[in-house]
């Protein structure tokens, strides 16, 4: 008799020894003096409870897949209690530690239909640096997110059943470098499916890449971002280029202007506010206050959407797309020296699935989920 193991018990017993494997190396890595050049990265399925800190953002560059990258090349600009302990901008996170976190939306009603609709959606991350020399680093990144669905209903148009799952799982590479005249430079790339049925073949597999510049401007504060991003499964499906100036007028408030755009103020030490925008449909803004060295409240809005390529697609080209938004309130706590915990709730809105492109006019088999409340919480490992 032949054993076969299903693919996403396989998926989640790989995610398991990656974890501990990387979970050693980073420690490892994290330990050692950091390098001049660093890169900070948080996956595009991240969200505001999944981050590893929420206050004092520096400017970012932010691709059009939700990666956001910091470049600590130039002097860190931090005085808060919270960036005193290596806080993590909701604007421009630092490269994740070894987390997870679990999201639970309650059933609600959908629309034109008689059943219910529940979600738990899961996210695993992880990133080290796997080599570094003098202004130099490489950084290796993956991204595992489970989205299990609990419904009766079906896809419209089609009259398929909607997907009972669905993965995203992304595995990546990152070079940054430091030029010797205060430039600096890189190149982050990205392979992975998102899929009812991730790598059931080569065509639920997909790749993008981000190559990006920083100039210092004619003062000691400011600088010029340039970046060009290709991700075939994004709201932009084509080449997109990126021109920022990062405005550092003082330690209190700083902006990117142009695109990406991003804005940080901090009226007060322990109060931040944070607010960016990517083409299209990328909207996000949070306020932050730190009641303690260890307790922080936020709150905020945010969009999320995803693309999956489902296997049963009727054409090759059409994406299942996944499209939200939601207010969220929650609290950090550092429960631990490498450890905190996060809780959140809020409620979410806008709800749809549909497949076809990656605008809601394109889309048939069009699925709207009623608002409702949803509860979440992470657990971050921090070195």
């Amino acid at each position: 008799m032949t054993l076969r193991l299903p693919k996403s018990f396989i998926i989640r017993i790989s995610c398991v020894a990656f974890f501990i494997v990387s979970f050693f190396s980073q420690a490892n890595a994290w330990s050692e003096e950091q390098p001049a050049a660093d890169l900070k990265i948080v996956p595009a399925s991240g969200t505001f409870a999944d981050s590893e800190s929420l206050n004092d953002a520096p400017l970012v560059m932010t691709t059009p897949t939700g990666i956001q990258v910091e470049d600590m090349m130039q002097e860190e600009r931090r005085s808060s209690p919270s960036a005193r302990r290596g806080g993590n901008p909701f604007g421009g996170a630092r490269m994740r530690r070894p987390g997870y976190s679990a999201t639970w939306y309650p059933s609600t009603s959908v629309d034109d239909q008689q059943t219910d609709f529940g979600l738990v959606r899961q996210l695993f991350t992880m990133g080290a640096p796997i080599w570094r020399q003098d202004g130099d680093i490489v950084i290796l990144r993956t991204t595992v997110e489970n989205s299990l669905f609990s419904t009766d209903a079906i896809l419209p148009d089609t009259g398929r059943a909607f997907p009972d799952e669905l993965w995203t799982v992304n595995v990546g590479l990152n070079y940054i470098h430091q030029f010797d005249n205060g430039w600096s430079g890189g190149l982050m790339t990205t392979v992975g499916s998102a899929s009812d049925k991730p790598f059931h073949s080569i065509d639920e597999v997909r790749a993008s890449v981000l190559g990006f510049l920083q100039v210092p401007a004619g003062n000691d504060r400011d600088t010029w971002q340039y970046s060009v991003m290709y991700a075939p499964f994004s709201d932009l499906n084509f080449p997109i280029p990126g021109v920022a100036y990062g405005w550092n007028p003082s330690e209190t408030f700083q902006m990117n202007v142009g695109i990406p755009f991003s804005v940080t103020w901090k009226p007060l030490d322990a109060l931040a506010f944070n607010a960016s925008y990517f083409p299209l449909y990328n909207v996000n803004a949070l306020v932050t206050y730190d009641w303690t060295d260890d307790l922080q409240f936020y709150g905020g809005f945010e969009t999320i959407r995803e693309t999956f390529l489902l296997t049963d697609r009727a054409s090759r080209s059409d994406q299942f797309l996944a499209s939200e938004q939601r207010v969220i309130g929650g609290l950090r706590w550092n429960v631990w020296k490498y450890a905190a915990l996060d809780v959140n709730a809020g409620y979410a809105f806008g709800r749809y699935y549909g497949e076809g492109g990656n605008r809601r006019d394109e889309l048939y088999d069009l699925v709207d989920i009623a608002p409702g409340p949803f509860l979440g919480s992470s657990l971050i490992v921090r070195f």
